[in-house]
């Protein structure tokens, strides 16, 4: 034990009970944090005075020691260090109470890190409103399942999450930390496992705290979509707790797109913009759930029947409202979900009952503090706080919730739909899998982006050629492997510049000739089934 050091954790301002309702299980709440952020997590105190120190909990009263071990620890510590505050309005780091044991930026770092993980449980909701609108009594309280999920902040430290996708004029201009580039590189690799593009082209411009600089949409858009599937998995692992006959009703709030956005200074065309992107990457989840076979959708949305988008449809863009952003989220989520599947993107609380359904939200919550972090009606993370029973989803309040590993996210390494490395594999399934993929690219042409591309559809220019680099020269054991990701570099949307990009960057790299040869070759294989006799690559 590091018994010279101690820190500080916070009591949430929202948090007010000592016990547990009789009608909430505590032990079904789940903690969920992907296995590459554990690994973050554990990486960045490994060798800081953190390590050992303790402090005394404020919700139990008790005093507890981090491990001296950094293997030993855990998505739950991940939780109380990062949101240890009682209250954050203003996105500040409040270093004095970690007493010195981590620098500004390693704190930084954890509230970034916090933000992919989430707490889901089950509870019961007593009312609505209360946050700029009327409080309605729901009777009787009605049973829901929330997921806290911190959003994107751009508030009073760059170093808040969404300062990942802030390009400022100068890097050297007073008001930003050192080494900012560094810091921003870094993280996102840590949250997204891939590069930060070096050179967006989806920006807008923005002036965050009087500097002046870019918002890649893009990369908001990538954020949303991960927000979404990371609530959505939440939310159908919680699903496994509901009677036979219940289902879900998912309700994707807004989160970072309105207080946490302030910093910004977004209005007229910019906003609209920032809100298109929200929508965006919403499509780009559905789409990518619309891509897995029938076995792995239903996995994936398990008792989710139906979904609502609340607050979404005032997205106006030169003048007219983005319907079509609209119109193709209805259209992937029927598709998905079937006829009564879309609910819509009005104006709607998030605890108002649906008949037929168990709603299902996630909570617009604080990297800076646990759930309720306001506490009143002061914003939607406090006034859902309010609403219902939370405190259970609070890491420091309720130690017998469960640590889950959560999927891994749609990526090359880990959800290729083509296939996985070393996979031995018949000739017949590969001119079926790939052969289905380029019939659409004909029929489709530059609207369509192979099912591999669509993965790496944020970088672009030099970054998204290394995207293609690292794979054809480290991850293609098998040539369908390496067919694979040439097929997808020759069919995105910008092969073109690609192509440029990779053929003038490595000699490792395939050449077009080559690439030629094997398409046609490819083409020429016999689809006709083998007789038994399997053949390998």
């Amino acid at each position: 034990m590091n018994s010279s050091k101690s820190i500080i954790v916070e009591k949430v301002a929202a948090f007010g009970n000592q016990s547990f309702p009789k009608n909430i299980n505590s032990r079904n709440v789940q903690l969920n944090c992907p296995p590459n952020i554990l690994e973050s997590f554990q990486k960045l105190l490994t060798d800081t005075d953190i390590l050992g120190a303790s402090f005394k909990n404020p919700y139990t009263r008790r005093t507890e020691v981090i491990p001296s071990d950094p293997r030993l620890l855990t998505a739950r510590h991940l939780q109380i260090l990062a949101r240890n505050e009682n209250y954050n309005t203003n996105g500040t780091m409040n270093t004095a109470l970690y007493n010195k044991t981590l620098t500004a930026d390693q704190i930084a770092q954890l509230r970034c890190l916090v933000k992919a993980t989430n707490v889901a449980g089950i509870t019961y909701a007593h009312h609505t409103g209360g946050f700029k609108s009327q409080k309605n009594a729901i009777t009787p309280a009605q049973k829901v399942i929330v997921v806290d999920q911190a959003g994107l902040q751009w508030q009073g430290d760059f170093r808040n999450t969404g300062g990942m996708f802030f390009y400022p004029e100068q890097y050297d201009h007073s008001s930003l930390p050192e080494n900012y580039l560094d810091w921003q590189n870094q993280i996102y690799t840590a949250m997204y496992g891939i590069q930060r593009p070096a050179n967006p082209e989806n920006i807008i411009d923005v002036k965050w705290k009087g500097v002046k600089g870019k918002l890649d949409l893009d990369g908001v858009s990538f954020a949303i979509c991960r927000e979404f599937i990371e609530s959505l998995d939440a939310i159908v692992s919680q699903g496994n707790y509901l009677a036979d006959n219940e289902i879900i009703n998912f309700k994707f709030l807004k989160a970072g797109m309105g207080f946490f956005a302030a910093g910004l200074g977004l209005k007229n065309e910019a906003l609209q913009q920032f809100e298109k992107a929200r929508l965006d990457g919403i499509a780009l989840a559905l789409q990518n759930i619309q891509e897995l076979s029938k076995e792995e959708q239903s996995t994936r949305l398990g008792k989710v029947k139906r979904l609502e988008l609340p607050y979404s449809d005032n997205v106006v863009v030169n003048g007219q409202r983005v319907a079509h952003n609209l119109n193709r989220i209805r259209a992937l989520t029927l598709k998905l979900l079937g006829n009564d599947g879309w609910g819509d993107a009005e104006k709607r609380d998030a605890f108002k009952p649906n008949a037929g359904y168990i709603n299902a939200c996630n909570n617009c919550g604080d990297p800076h503090a646990m759930i309720g972090n306001e506490g009143g009606y002061e914003s939607v993370d406090s006034t859902l706080a309010s609403n219902s029973f939370l405190d259970h989803l609070n890491a420091g309040f309720n130690k017998f919730m469960q640590l889950r590993e959560m999927f891994a996210p749609f990526n090359a390494n880990a959800n290729s739909n083509i296939i996985k490395n070393n996979e031995r594999i018949s000739l017949e399934t590969i001119c079926s899998e790939i052969g289905d993929t380029i019939d659409g690219y004909k029929m489709e042409r530059g609207n369509y982006l192979g099912k591999t591309s669509r993965m790496f559809d944020y970088t672009r220019g030099d970054n998204r050629a290394n995207v293609y680099l690292h794979l054809l020269e480290n991850e293609c054991p098998t040539p369908l492997t390496k067919l694979s990701v040439i097929y997808s570099l020759l069919a995105s949307e910008t092969g073109a510049t690609l192509q440029k990009y990779v053929y003038a960057n490595s000699d490792k790299a395939i050449n077009p000739q080559e690439a030629q040869k094997l398409m046609m070759g490819f083409a020429q294989i016999d689809r006709k089934p083998d007789h038994g006799q399997r053949q390998s690559i």
